[in-house]
């Protein structure tokens, strides 16, 4: 396929996917127009967690198969970037590059039909809903996407690396996440008379305070680490004084025993505070995320990929990011790579990072991302033929 017949059916698809972003689970024209493009490529398809869908491209020769994923699902925010396909959705924005994943895997898919017949193996695609806030690749996992596959690959733009290069680096690459709620209980009454009651103002301070030592004090400074407060919530009214109080928050990190310490720290810190304030408390974990660990060996294939590509000059190292994926779901069952793209450019004023409201990237990208996607499924099964 010409280059520049790529280049417009990949803008295309993200222009149009850009200006009907959709939130998680609720992919559906998304996930129609993912149909109808694989459709007209004679894959037979599937629907997969609500909104998801997966297809299957069979090669003539038998052989190993690859899982190529892009996520699908928009980020709640209102865009402020001003471009003519700017979201038409109130409140919804792609903000994090998945109209851009979901357009390019079309491209690589359209690109490896046409090559079926040189194809020793199979590669299935997998367009995944709700990444950011749903957890769907656990979902899809237990559905069985991964059910005979032998190696994953998924690509993200990244706004830290210039558009041109790219990173395809073996190890941990993205942290792994927790999210925690707690819940302090105490006895309400008149601010007037603060004896009477069990204030939990003081209590939800000094938690809040005490849990900015974890990291800095509990944790090797070898390691990366953060735990962050997100929300605070207390009282009704400035003449009251609360029985109830709230905050929630994440944990970070790339090592298991590190987010196991880091659990152990918030109980041991929430319990023994609030039980000197006299309040109750309760600890509510959400769903975590494993760190995304990278495959040495097909991180290897995928590098090679990258350079007959872009050219050996656009491979780079980056710092692991501290952001989580649930790619990383995936890498926990079957090895793989998540390599990162980049798609910034100051010459074109392409400068901010992902989940901001002016949030864009170079459409030069594009193209690339779709021949690095077919030409790691490529070089995996030939690599892996017999």
């Amino acid at each position: 396929m010409e280059d520049s017949a790529l280049r417009a059916y990949v803008t295309t698809l993200r222009q149009t996917f850009h200006q009907h972003p959709e939130l998680g689970f609720q992919e559906f024209e998304t996930s129609r127009r993912v149909r109808e493009e694989l459709t007209s490529l004679g894959l037979p398809i599937q629907s997969c967690c609500g909104t998801g869908v997966v297809a299957e491209l069979t090669g003539t020769v038998p052989g190993r198969r690859v899982l190529l994923r892009a996520d699908m699902d928009a980020l709640p925010m209102t865009e402020e970037t001003g471009l003519p396909f700017a979201s038409i959705c109130p409140g919804v924005m792609h903000a994090c590059g998945h109209d851009a994943h979901t357009a390019m895997l079309l491209g690589a898919a359209k690109l490896l039909a046409e090559q079926r017949e040189q194809l020793k193996g199979s590669v299935r695609f997998l367009f995944e809903p709700a990444e950011e806030f749903g957890g769907a690749g656990l979902k899809l996992i237990e559905e069985g996407v991964l059910e005979g596959v032998d190696a994953v690959f998924g690509l993200h733009v990244s706004g830290g690396l210039p558009c041109g290069k790219v990173n395809v680096q073996a190890g941990p690459r993205m942290a792994g996440c927790d999210g925690f709620s707690v819940t302090l209980q105490g006895v309400a009454g008149h601010g007037s008379a603060p004896h009477l009651t069990v204030d939990v103002i003081p209590a939800l301070a000094a938690v809040l305070l005490s849990l900015q030592t974890v990291v800095s004090r509990e944790i090797d400074p070898a390691d990366s680490a953060v735990l962050s407060v997100g929300t605070v919530q207390a009282g009704t009214a400035s003449n009251i004084i609360p029985g109830e109080a709230a905050l929630t928050g994440t944990l970070r990190y790339f090592r298991p025993e590190v987010g196991q310490t880091l659990r152990a720290a918030l109980e041991r810190v929430v319990q023994h505070t609030a039980s000197a304030f006299r309040v109750e408390h309760q600890i509510t974990w959400r769903m975590g995320l494993p760190p995304v660990v990278n495959d040495p060996a097909v991180t290897a294939i995928a590098a090679r990929s990258a350079c007959a590509v872009l050219g050996e000059q656009a491979l780079v190292e980056d710092a692991a990011a501290i952001g989580s994926d649930d790619f990383a779901c995936y890498l926990q069952k079957v090895p793989g790579v998540y390599a990162f793209l980049g798609i910034s450019n100051p010459e074109k004023g392409i400068t901010y990072s992902c989940h901001h409201p002016k949030f864009d990237l170079d459409e030069d990208a594009l193209s690339s991302g779709s021949r690095l996607h077919a030409q790691f499924a490529l070089d995996y099964l030939n690599a892996h033929s017999n």
